[in-house]
């Protein structure tokens, strides 16, 4: 699975969001994460949505980790305004 911050099919704005995500996240956690990630904006915010991933089946696969997920809202200057965690 390409780096999203890397992957050009992502638009420039969604690359810069998943990665301002990312390092907020991984700061937080103090670990390095993989996951998956899409992203909403709306007029004044950003939700990056991330999905965390436990591993990968033998044909490539993810798994994901059960409950493993969060939402990181940002504003338009992708300063991160909170986390909201997953159910």
């Amino acid at each position: 699975m390409p780096i999203p911050e890397f992957d050009k099919s992502w638009s420039k704005e969604d690359r810069l969001a998943i990665a301002a995500a990312r390092k907020h996240l991984e700061s937080r956690d103090k670990m390095p994460i993989n996951a998956a990630y899409s992203v909403t904006r709306s007029d004044k915010k950003i939700a990056v949505h991330v999905a965390y991933i436990a591993g990968y089946e033998k044909n490539g696969s993810p798994i994901y980790k059960l409950g493993g997920h969060c939402t990181v809202m940002l504003d338009k200057n992708l300063k991160t305004l909170g986390v909201l965690p997953g159910a």
